[in-house]
């Protein structure tokens, strides 16, 4: 499954819960399989502006439970007059939950960089 998340929910800060429903009908991606929306949640581990981000991330049953939780770390340094970001994420309970996880993140990475590459108004850049 590839969605977007729309808004965030909860308050940014170390110690601090967020929770994110997907968006639906993104331009680019597919919806949700069966119309089913998947809620992300955890709770912000590390934050140290601007340059590092540790969360948790774990899905939200239908059931009312969590899937295992992962750690997503987001690190972003200068690198000749450019920000360069590196993203792990990690203890994932099987490959096919990690093959998943990759997938939808490549999609979203994918997305940001296309984003970058426009102005404002949706053109690209020279």
């Amino acid at each position: 499954m590839h969605a977007a998340l729309g808004r965030a929910e909860g308050l940014h800060g170390e110690g601090r819960p967020a929770r994110c429903p997907p968006r639906r009908q993104s331009p680019g991606l597919s919806d949700c399989p069966n119309g089913e929306e998947h809620w992300v949640s955890g709770k912000y581990l590390e934050v140290l502006p601007p340059r590092r981000l540790v969360f948790t991330h774990a899905w939200e049953l239908a059931n009312g439970e969590r899937s295992p939780e992962t750690v997503v770390t987001v690190d972003l340094t200068e690198k000749d007059g450019a920000t360069q970001m590196r993203f792990h994420q990690a203890f994932f309970e099987s490959v096919a939950s990690r093959d998943g996880h990759e997938g939808g993140w490549t999609e979203s990475f994918e997305r940001l960089a296309r984003f970058l590459d426009t102005d404002f108004s949706g053109a690209s850049k020279p």
